[in-house]
């Protein structure tokens, strides 16, 4: 028979050794969400040198490989993705001809303006969140480049006014002169801009 004072003793160690058992596994799932978080910040450096890069070295030219615009967006994609909360969707669709691509040339960072515009327009506390980027040809010239958003009532864009939009435009007019079109709005509670634009084929 155990008298009360061991059976107070046998409860305590008992007790202490739940905690030691509980403690390491603690330990261990918040290593693991570090873990976890360092290898997106990585990521998230990686694609932020490799944008760097691009506007360092190839934005002074008046025309890139297609290809180099396309991994543009996605560097920038799996950027942003490090650093908006989880939920939010992001997606990219390619949907060029691989001949269009090898055999076009495209003003770099032409992209970047609808880009920015919907990170940081879109509605990141919602959980039904999405960007939506894609790329399309139609024929033998023309390059489709559209990003959507979500987008609320409590985050207004204005998506004609906005400084970006201004510059996109006026390069635009500069170097594809009566060869692009350009459309952008609201729907329902989706953000939509759509760029069209015939590109020459690339000089290698």
């Amino acid at each position: 028979m155990i008298d009360k004072g061991e059976g107070s003793s046998i409860r305590k160690l008992e007790i202490d050794n739940l905690k030691f058992e509980l403690n390491p596994h603690t330990f261990k799932n918040i290593l693991q969400q570090i873990q976890s978080l360092s290898l997106s910040t990585n990521r998230a450096i990686e694609n932020l040198m490799q944008i760097l890069n691009y506007m360092l070295y190839d934005t002074d030219k008046e025309q890139v490989p297609l290809q180099q615009e396309i991994d543009f967006v996605i560097a920038y994609k799996k950027m942003q993705q490090a650093i908006v909360p989880g939920f939010v969707d992001i997606v990219f669709e390619n949907k060029i001809e691989d001949e269009f691509i090898v055999s076009k040339g495209i003003a770099p960072m032409l992209s970047v303006g609808f880009l920015e515009n919907a990170f940081k327009h879109a509605d990141t506390s919602s959980k039904n969140c999405y960007i939506k980027i894609t790329m399309k040809n139609d024929g033998q010239d023309t390059f489709i480049y559209t990003v959507e958003n979500n987008w609320s009532e409590g985050n207004p864009v204005k998506p004609k006014s906005g400084i970006g939009y201004k510059n996109l435009r006026r390069r635009l007019d500069l170097l594809y002169p009566n060869q692009y079109e350009i459309n952008s709005g609201i729907v329902g509670n989706v953000f939509r801009a759509d760029l069209k634009i015939n590109l020459n084929n690339h000089e290698n």
